[in-house]
């Protein structure tokens, strides 16, 4: 049996889920991100701290470690990796995948209120930590190529 066959024996089946598959795209259709370019959220930040004159080992104990215990107290945290070089700690920290989209900035806000708590156990000469938050931001540059083509105005009119 063909399947315009069993079309025509069962057309109240073939009507319904026609409809049902209509109403659906419309639904589907509405909710779609109607933007050029939609924002885009992303669950990652950057955590950057400068201890000026200081060695990568002395980051590493001083520094990144100290703010790593502040930040592992965190909830909803996937991930925190860590780079310690010399002057400088870079911790990236990653949220879980189930935490909403609304939700995101308050979580940097907690990150920031952690990593002020953190801040006096810290050696002297330690910079305050910056929270990059915003590695998402996307800017956009257009290019336009001129060229002599021997054409005048007249001739493409």
């Amino acid at each position: 049996m063909h399947l315009s066959e069993l079309v025509f024996k069962k057309k109240k089946i073939f009507y319904f889920l026609l409809l049902a598959i209509l109403i659906g795209g419309v639904f589907s259709f509405n909710k779609l991100s109607k933007l050029e370019d939609p924002e885009i959220i992303v669950m990652v930040a950057n955590v950057i701290t400068v201890y000026p004159g200081a060695s990568a080992h002395d980051v590493e104990l001083k520094v990144t470690s100290v703010l790593e215990n502040e930040l592992s107290a965190l909830a909803d945290i996937n991930q925190l990796k860590s780079r310690s070089e010399a002057n400088v700690s870079i911790i990236t920290v990653e949220l879980e995948m189930t935490v909403p989209q609304k939700e995101i900035p308050q979580r940097w806000e907690f990150l920031r209120g952690k990593l002020e708590l953190a801040m006096p156990k810290l050696p002297d000469g330690v910079q305050t930590p910056m929270v990059i938050d915003d590695i998402g931001d996307v800017y956009g540059l257009f290019y336009a190529m001129v060229a002599d083509n021997g054409f005048t105005y007249k001739v493409i009119d």
